[in-house]
């Protein structure tokens, strides 16, 4: 079991691998990924199509030596076409085209990073509008996945707690009710 499947549901990972499809069909792609941060701050890759499968969960260095490291630290878009030469030694011998688009919170703050590839030619200008577009919404379903597993978690505790409460057996002791009530509360905050 990789890192994605530790993080989320065959339903989210789906919903992960659908997007990065439709910002391929969009755009005009042939390949692409999907970065997301983790609690620690390092990226990992979620999605990604024209990848190998062992690169799916993997981490990515954050130096600004890189891409991605580049976009997830300033938190601008990066286009590599035929106006912007690459800066980043790993991408200055393709003859490809590629933009890297940051997936950002309502709080400004970086929480991954649309990588796009193409060959034939540049992306358009439309296109990198409906990319950015795009890549608000993918912060917005992330943010909307995060509080829906909040709830979930709260949930969880709370019922806990109300067991805990309802159960008519007088017959624990102090330290059992307070252990209880101790993991019960563990789990809500």
């Amino acid at each position: 079991m990789n890192s994605v499947e530790r993080l989320f549901s065959k339903n989210e990972i789906k919903t992960l691998e659908n997007i990065i499809d439709t910002a391929i069909k969009v755009s005009n792609a042939q390949t692409g990924s999907l970065l997301l941060a983790r609690d620690d701050g390092s990226l990992f890759i979620a999605a990604g199509r024209g990848l190998l499968d062992k690169y799916i969960g993997s981490q990515i260095e954050l130096d600004k030596k890189t891409v991605s490291g580049y976009v997830f630290q300033t938190g601008k878009p990066f286009i590599i076409d035929d106006n912007n030469i690459s800066q980043f030694s790993r991408r200055k011998e393709r003859k490809s085209y590629s933009i890297s688009l940051p997936i950002k919170k309502t709080t400004n703050q970086v929480v991954g990073i649309l990588n796009l590839n193409r060959s034939d030619q540049s992306f358009e200008k439309k296109s990198i509008q409906q990319l950015e577009a795009f890549a608000t919404n993918i912060a917005i379903l992330l943010e909307e996945n995060s509080l829906r597993q909040e709830r979930e978690r709260i949930i969880i505790a709370l019922s806990e707690i109300i067991e805990l409460f309802s159960s008519s057996c007088c017959n624990d002791s102090f330290n059992e009710v307070f252990e209880k009530i101790y993991y019960a509360v563990k789990i809500l905050t």
